[in-house]
């Protein structure tokens, strides 16, 4: 097979990705409809061409660590990702991923989800079936009531087709248990602020005004998380922000704040 050089790898490219772009402006055009251009041989040369770009400055360093992004649109991120490790969580996909082994392949275990429109805390998933993903071979995840379950048995390269974020909530399940355990938000931004959140609340020293910012965030998994984490900063504060919580516009926080709110009265606190 030739070699695809760097200006030849570069050009492929950019004609995969106005190809993207002209699927998309089709009336009710998915990502779906792009996975035959997902070819194994271009994306390992793309993937060496962009290594290059980075080394030598040029390139767009990934914010995924041990990933390299390829190529991405204003709905859409092709990239390449290592994955090492079978983690304890599954996850719903709240936006169309088309995925595809490059150097191995993905054992992958899929799951329905019992009552998906009604999906909450507590919900179960039923194991439907497994197969076994070769590499250059694509596979669409993200269907509504459908989880995958891509399970590594060593360090592989996968390339990711992810398209744009089409549900606010993202769900994490016990693989073990085979149990909804938790919604999280889809968005990556509000994800991290979560996370920058429990980080000062486990610092437990400064980051009130901070968090008493976050508290007031549009997303409400923001503004619970900055209301838990007060509580290990100042909780005299926690107990304020709760206070207000309880006429909070989320039913969940309202419900919670009630809660938490009821428990320490009646531990005479």
């Amino acid at each position: 097979m030739a070699t695809i050089t760097g200006t030849a790898s570069m050009d492929c490219r950019i004609a995969f990705t106005r190809g993207i772009e002209q699927h998309l402006l089709s009336p009710g055009a998915s990502l779906a409809g792009c996975i035959d251009m997902l070819r194994r041989e271009e994306l390992i040369a793309w993937l060496r061409s962009c290594i290059l770009e980075e080394l030598s400055g040029h390139g767009q360093p990934s914010q995924e660590a041990f990933a390299v992004t390829l190529a991405q649109g204003p709905a859409w991120q092709l990239k390449v990702v290592q994955q090492s490790i079978n983690t304890r969580f599954l996850y719903t996909q709240p936006f169309e991923l088309i995925v595809m082994p490059l150097n191995g392949a993905l054992t992958v275990e899929t799951y329905q989800i019992d009552h998906p429109p009604a999906l909450a805390e507590g919900s179960r998933i039923q194991h439907q079936g497994r197969t076994l993903l070769e590499p250059g071979t694509a596979l669409l995840c993200g269907a509504s009531g459908t989880v995958h379950d891509l399970r590594i048995q060593q360090p592989t390269l996968v390339a990711k087709l992810i398209g744009a974020v089409r549900e606010p909530l993202q769900w994490m399940i016990d693989r073990e248990r085979g149990e909804v355990i938790q919604a999280i938000s889809s968005s990556p931004v509000h994800s991290e602020l979560e996370i920058m959140a429990r980080t000062l609340g486990a610092l437990r020293d400064g980051g009130a005004d901070t968090l008493a910012s976050l508290a007031t965030h549009e997303s409400h998994f923001v503004r619970w998380s900055a209301i838990q984490a007060m509580g290990r900063v100042d909780p005299q504060h926690a107990l304020r922000l709760l206070d207000h919580a309880r006429n909070d516009a989320h039913a969940q926080i309202r419900q919670s704040a009630s809660t938490v709110l009821a428990r320490h009265a009646g531990a005479g606190c």
